[in-house]
């Protein structure tokens, strides 16, 4: 048997959660042997890490490129611009957790 897992964005503290979709994602593994997901915040995800993975660089451009609600989805505080030399030193932690690995804060996270 074979689930589909579709979910819509949740957020918790302000920023995208993952939660939801590994429960619903556990959920359909007890009832099928596969289990297909459709998630906006795990497509999010992977597009971060594909763009930290490639380099500092591509992150930042990737980041530019990204819409205040995205960037706020991420972890970043509202006036976060990655178009500054001199983010706020709580936005320059997240890129630097974001660049290791972290694209969600890891307290959202499930």
């Amino acid at each position: 048997m074979h689930a589909a897992v579709v979910t819509s964005p949740s957020w918790a503290g302000g920023a995208l959660s993952l939660g939801t979709d590994v429960s619903l994602v556990k959920a359909g593994l007890l009832y099928a042997d596969t289990v297909e997901v459709h998630s906006c915040a795990a497509r999010l995800g992977e597009e971060v890490r594909a763009a930290a993975g490639a380099g500092h660089r591509q992150l930042v451009e990737f980041l530019q490129q990204s819409s205040s609600l995205v960037l706020q989805s991420l972890g970043f505080s509202s006036d976060f611009d990655p178009r500054r030399t001199d983010p706020a030193p709580g936005d320059l932690d997240r890129l630097d957790s974001i660049a290791t690995g972290a694209v969600f804060p890891s307290s959202r996270e499930a």
